[in-house]
């Protein structure tokens, strides 16, 4: 499950029909490739303890953040004192 989550945040996947498409086609992380049941990875994540689900998604929605700072673009101000004319 934590696989999944991870999964689903950090590689903006759009819900989990396509998150069990890449699983089983790809899989997931440190996850191989797994075949199951939209079904049952939505009832697996009905019994997962909220309390223990919030927890993980906060972390991961901080991670992903931070990742998301350190990838941003250059200014435009930056990256003209850096061009050379040509």
């Amino acid at each position: 499950m934590v696989a999944l989550v991870l999964s689903i945040v950090y590689r903006q996947i759009a819900g989990i029909s396509e998150a069990v498409r890449l699983l089983e086609e790809e899989g997931l992380l440190w996850v191989a490739s797994l075949k199951v049941s939209k079904q049952a990875v939505s009832k697996r994540m009905m019994n997962v303890p909220a309390e223990i689900f919030a927890i993980l998604l906060k972390e991961v929605l901080e991670k992903a953040a931070e990742k998301g700072k350190k990838l941003e673009a250059p200014s435009r101000r930056k990256m003209g004192k850096n061009k050379r004319k040509v």
